[in-house]
C-alpha cells in the first residue's frame, strides 16, 4: 500500500473500515486477475473471521472475509491458528507472556500427534467454544461460527527482528 494511502487510512474517522476495504479490494483484484487460481492469505484475527462484525458489534467492523463475500462475491476459507500458552508481543511491541486454561475455549482442546499441534475441523468440537482474541481478550461468539477449522499449536513464540 503507498503510503500515502496508509496515512489517508488511518487519519480518517474510520481508518478500520477503510483498511479492511482497502485488503478485499486488493485480494478481489488478484482473484479476478487469476480466476482459475487458489488464493491464500494471511490475515490476523479479525480480518478473517466468517462474522467478523458480530464479534465487535459496538465497532460494527466488518472483516475482510465478509467485505469479500458482499461487496466482490467472493467466498473465503477461514483457518484460525491459536496457541495454549506463550508468549506474544502487543500492538506496542512489548513482550507477555500467556497460558489458557480456560475449559470453554478451543485453545484447551489437544489433539495426539507427535507434533502436539491439533487441527479442529468438527463443527461439534468447535461448537460452543470461544477462543482469545491477542491470548488475553476472550471471544464472545463460538469459533464455529468464525471459523472453517482451528489450529492449535501448544506454545507460541514471538517474532524476532533478524
Amino acid at each position: 500500500m503507498p503510503l500515502h494511502e496508509l496515512s489517508a487510512i488511518y487519519s480518517s474517522p474510520d481508518p478500520f473500515h477503510l483498511r479492511d476495504g482497502y485488503m478485499s479490494k486488493v485480494i478481489a483484484s488478484i482473484c479476478h486477475e487469476y480466476p482459475e487460481h487458489d488464493i491464500v492469505a494471511l490475515f490476523h484475527n479479525l480480518h478473517i473471521k466468517k462474522h467478523g462484525s458480530r464479534e465487535q458489534g459496538d465497532l460494527g467492523l466488518a472483516s475482510v472475509a465478509e467485505q469479500l463475500a458482499a461487496t466482490h462475491r467472493i467466498g473465503s476459507r477461514s483457518i484460525g491458528l491459536f496457541a495454549t500458552r506463550g508468549t506474544a508481543r502487543h500492538n506496542d511491541l512489548t513482550l507477555f507472556d500467556f497460558a489458557i486454561t480456560d475449559p470453554d475455549v478451543i485453545e484447551t482442546i489437544h489433539g495426539v500427534n507427535s507434533t502436539g499441534i491439533t487441527q479442529i475441523t468438527d463443527p461439534m468440537l468447535m461448537a460452543d467454544r470461544t477462543a482469545y482474541h491477542h491470548a488475553f481478550e476472550k471471544e464472545t461468539l463460538p469459533v464455529r461460527i468464525q471459523y472453517d477449522e482451528c489450529v492449535v499449536f501448544p506454545r507460541a513464540h514471538p517474532p524476532t527482528q533478524a
